[in-house]
């Protein structure tokens, strides 16, 4: 029986080793659409020493990337590891409790200060960044105003995992809006707000398979932002709360599901899209706005911009945002005269000075403070 055992072992081994084999060679390797890269190119086949040193580990790379029926063995994977024993087949997405999906917002860095007790580098050189560029725009009369939108795991700990919720993601906010009003920058936090809201919403404040916020959730941190814009712009007014609606519907893609391979429609959630009725705003053409963007750094490319006008509104306004201000900018289309939204954490000089804008409002999510490097165009550094 033993022999029998080792010689079945030994067949299966020879067979899904001939398997891949032969779907490398004579099957056209198939590239899952939840995957967010290219393929590796093949190795270069040239006479050189680099390129003998880097061989192996460029063959190593396109040969997973083409390995025989690749797509079923990530499906098995994952319909074993995250269907049968609830853990994450993606290393940027934490499995939660009752069905919740987070983004690891951590990585490899989760330290919040130094040994001496000041803010760690990263958030440091962002206060720094953020007084230079309200800096410039003050000397061009120009009201500046940070936005940070809070992370799932902030407002909802409670799904978190149970190691994370014993040794929670340190919040790096306060540490940041307390360097900020040393300096007197203008800044939103709308966690307040957020967490207040919590208790009553209708439906969650954030997605439960994806790193953003939902429709309602939106409509909670449209406050804050809207009142500070009241106190900071002349001619600003913010819309009631009446003057949005909120339709159900089905969610069907998120980023959270895609990062772990599942398809549109595998993993679904009930939320509601947040709505302007009476929206007189409308989209104009935006594009010269791409090349202006080149001014402030590398733009977000996945982020389309966006410009509307809205006659019944009186101030102008930029805001430069991550993926939470896609759909977050529509909430304040109408509130602008002139509002172009564009995807950056970069500061484009040039779109500024184009537009001329009453406000810049600069959008991200707090996750930023530790993976996003901290940097101005030339001329703020001057």
């Amino acid at each position: 029986m033993k022999r029998i055992a080792n010689v079945a072992t030994i067949l299966l081994f020879a067979a899904g080793l001939l398997a891949q084999a032969y779907g490398f060679l004579f099957r056209e390797a198939e590239w899952p659409a939840t995957e967010k890269r290219p393929q590796n190119a093949p190795p270069p086949l040239l006479l050189k020493r680099w390129a003998f040193q880097v061989f192996p580990f460029m063959f190593d790379a396109y040969f997973n990337d083409r390995v025989g029926y690749r797509t079923e063995l990530l499906d098995i994977k994952r319909d074993i590891t995250y269907g049968i024993f609830g853990e994450s087949t993606s290393n940027i997405v934490w499995v939660g409790k009752n069905g919740w999906l987070y983004i690891d917002n951590v990585g490899t860095s989760p330290r919040s200060q130094t040994s001496d007790g000041t803010l760690e580098p990263n958030v440091e050189a962002w206060a720094s960044v953020l007084e230079k560029r309200r800096d410039w725009l003050t000397k061009r009369g120009i009201v500046y105003i940070v936005y940070i939108a809070r992370e799932k795991s902030i407002i909802y700990p409670e799904h978190l995992p149970g190691s994370l919720q014993r040794h929670p993601p340190t919040d790096l906010v306060p540490g940041l809006l307390a360097r900020l009003k040393q300096s007197n920058v203008r800044a939103v936090d709308p966690f307040i707000q957020l967490i207040a809201a919590k208790p009553t919403a209708i439906h969650p404040l954030y997605l439960m398979n994806d790193s953003h916020w939902s429709g309602t959730g939106m409509s909670v941190g449209y406050r804050p932002l809207a009142d500070e814009l009241e106190r900071a712009v002349s001619g600003y007014r913010a819309k009631p709360d009446t003057a949005f609606n909120f339709l159900p519907y089905v969610r069907m893609a998120a980023d959270l599901t895609t990062a772990l391979g599942l398809k549109p429609g595998d993993k679904t959630e009930q939320t509601a899209h947040c709505g302007e009725p009476n929206n007189p705003s409308m989209e104009v053409p935006d594009d010269d706005v791409a090349a202006l963007l080149v001014s402030g750094g590398k733009p977000l490319a996945h982020l389309p911009s966006r410009r509307t006008v809205c006659p019944t509104a009186k101030p102008r306004g930029v805001m430069l945002h991550d993926s939470f201000g896609a759909d977050f900018r529509r909430m304040f289309a109408s509130d602008f005269q002139r509002l172009t939204a564009a995807g950056t954490y970069g500061f484009p000089t040039a779109l500024i000075e184009a537009e001329k804008p009453d406000v810049v409002i600069q959008l991200f999510v707090d996750r930023v403070l530790r993976f996003v490097p901290a940097t101005n165009p030339p001329e703020l550094l001057k």
